[in-house]
């Protein structure tokens, strides 16, 4: 009796279950290798599950900020929304003024910026 490896049988058979993944970077493949271990303590990899993660994690509706400026890129057919976001003022990338990315604090002011 072998162990089943990565390189090894794998199983395709209706198998429903629900993750949660967290802590996966913009924009990047994943590949996954379920397995099920049974009460003798076999392993049995099941089929590979690839997929891959949004360039913009934000939609419109979730962004809650007023008077925003939006820099367009025509160069590189991008826009980029600064608002403020207090202290900081805050980056957001987009190609279709829709789905933005959070580029983080383009400004963040000190406790004593202001005087």
């Amino acid at each position: 009796e072998t162990e089943a490896t990565v390189s090894g049988p794998l199983k395709k058979e209706f198998l429903k279950a629900d993750i949660l993944l967290s802590g996966l970077k913009m924009d990047m493949e994943y590949h996954l290798l379920p397995y099920v271990k049974d009460k003798g303590g076999r392993i049995t990899y099941l089929e590979k599950i690839r997929f891959k993660t949004s360039k913009y994690n934000l939609n419109r509706k979730d962004i809650h900020i007023r008077d925003p400026f939006i820099h367009v890129d025509r160069e590189n057919k991008k826009y980029y929304m600064y608002a403020n976001d207090n202290p900081r003022i805050k980056v957001y990338e987009s190609e279709n003024l829709e789905q933005w990315a959070d580029l983080g604090a383009a400004f963040t002011a000190t406790p004593d910026f202001w005087g």
